[in-house]
């Protein structure tokens, strides 16, 4: 008797609907996943490094603000007319308050290091955030709209309010 014994190997490559091979699916779907992993990571490093750089420059910004206040309140002191009208509360390092006498007025302005704030109350509500400038190593105050602002600016408009002018 005899025997034969007859094998056919086929090799084919497994194709999804869109004629692309399993292999260029995978390989493109491991690139879009590191992609994805990157970009994270990527925005993490940024996150850090944004807060590194407003916890190293967040309180002097804060005491910049603090100083031009107590400096524009003893300039207003000085002019004849206005002996004394302000009257300063400096005990914190992350408070001021100014009194108005005159005007039964008063702000408060606070800083709070963790959040990077500043809050003014009193006769004005208002809050400016410290935040980076997008592509600097550079901080600055932005308002309720995300607006940036500058130190005078702000100063002007909260002894401003306080005086009603």
């Amino acid at each position: 008797m005899i025997l034969g014994l007859s094998v056919t190997i086929r090799v084919s490559t497994v194709r999804d609907t869109e004629g692309a091979t399993m292999s260029d699916w995978s390989r493109d779907a491991a690139a879009r996943i590191k992609r994805r992993e990157d970009e994270e990571r990527i925005k993490n490093e940024t996150a850090l490094a944004q807060n590194r750089l407003l916890e190293l420059n967040a309180p002097a910004l804060w005491q910049r603000l603090r100083e031009l206040l107590v400096q524009m309140c003893n300039e207003l002191n000085s002019e004849p007319a206005m002996r004394d009208a302000l009257l300063l509360n400096q005990k914190d390092s992350n408070d001021l308050r100014i009194d108005y006498p005159a005007r039964n007025g008063a702000i408060s302005i606070s800083f709070d290091p963790q959040r990077h704030y500043v809050m003014v109350s009193g006769t004005m509500g208002a809050s400016y955030q410290i935040r980076p400038q997008l592509g600097t190593q550079e901080i600055s105050f932005t308002d309720g709209n995300g607006m940036r602002l500058q130190i005078h600016e702000i100063g002007r408009k909260i002894l401003n309010e306080l005086l009603r002018i």
